[in-house]
């Protein structure tokens, strides 16, 4: 292992100067001595031609016996290897053993070749197990695992629709950090009817959005109705635009988000919004509040 790792130090320049070369020695030494990854790590160097000569049947080899090793982090690294160089059947078959073994990231990907799931390639498609997979890689904590899950019980791949297992699992993805897990749980608790357990409109993976049962039977009345405001109140610089121009506007929801889009613009950028998105903004606040 000590060889393996001074060999991704030496590759990827990690505290020293990058040579290839001996990031190659270093991994056929951590290879003979029965390290799996490092098998991979080698077949990549020779696929690429990395610190030496290039041979696509010597790299689909050691592959191969990565996959006789049996060892879940190294078959999935040789998944990850082979699906980046085009060899589906090779990565699917790595993915399904390294699945098999428990590893989590690998269970994930497998789900994702096998369909139609939330990214589903559909090559091969089989929705049932696609889910199996995802609860495969939620049970060690995979978050993407678990997001495309909660996305397979929202629109029903795989599973029995259940709305309410969905926002669960949402919730979940987005406590580990999960952006679009974030974004949809926002969407959720914006446009749900206060009953709790119903998403109104929701964005996939994919950027498919998906509109559920439940809104086509919930009547107007449940639905927050927009209101004319009767006064400006907020801190300048964040009020949204129909506020200050007294438009019609659903409480608690667009000012809300639009509060939420300049804090995280600054955030990001670490200044303030204007004169992008509304070139004359900010004059409205004062103007407004004078």
């Amino acid at each position: 292992r000590i060889a393996f790792a001074l060999g991704i130090c030496q590759q990827y320049a990690y505290g020293v100067h990058r040579a290839v070369k001996k990031a190659r020695s270093l991994y056929e030494e951590a290879w003979e001595s029965g390290l799996s990854i490092a098998g991979v790590k080698l077949a990549e160097c020779w696929l690429y031609g990395n610190g030496g000569p290039k041979d696509l049947e010597t790299a689909s080899s050691l592959l191969a016996e990565v996959t006789e090793k049996s060892e879940a982090s190294g078959l999935y690294l040789a998944g990850v290897l082979c699906s980046c160089v085009g060899w589906k059947d090779k990565a699917y078959s790595m993915y399904k053993k390294a699945a098999k073994l428990e590893h989590p990231r690998a269970a994930y990907n497998l789900g994702v070749l096998m369909g139609p799931g939330p990214q589903g390639e559909g090559g091969y498609r089989d929705a049932k197990g696609s889910a199996e997979m995802y609860e495969t890689a939620k049970e060690g904590n995979d978050v993407r695992g678990i997001y495309n899950l909660s996305i397979c019980y929202q629109k029903g791949h795989g599973v029995k629709r259940d709305q309410k297992r969905a926002v669960e699992l949402l919730r979940r993805a987005a406590d580990m950090g999960h952006v679009k897990a974030m974004y949809n749980l926002a969407l959720h608790l914006c446009s749900s009817s206060g009953k709790g357990g119903t998403e109104a409109e929701t964005e996939t993976e994919s950027g498919a959005k998906n509109k559920s049962e439940d809104d086509d039977n919930n009547n107007n009345s449940a639905k927050p109705k927009p209101e004319y405001p009767d006064s400006v109140v907020g801190t300048p610089g964040y009020l949204a635009p129909e506020i200050l121009a007294m438009q019609q506007y659903i409480v608690a929801t667009s000012p809300d988000l639009w509060a939420m889009g300049v804090c995280l613009f600054r955030l990001i950028h670490g200044q303030h919004s204007w004169p992008f998105p509304y070139k004359n903004h900010q004059g409205s606040v004062l103007k407004r509040l004078e």
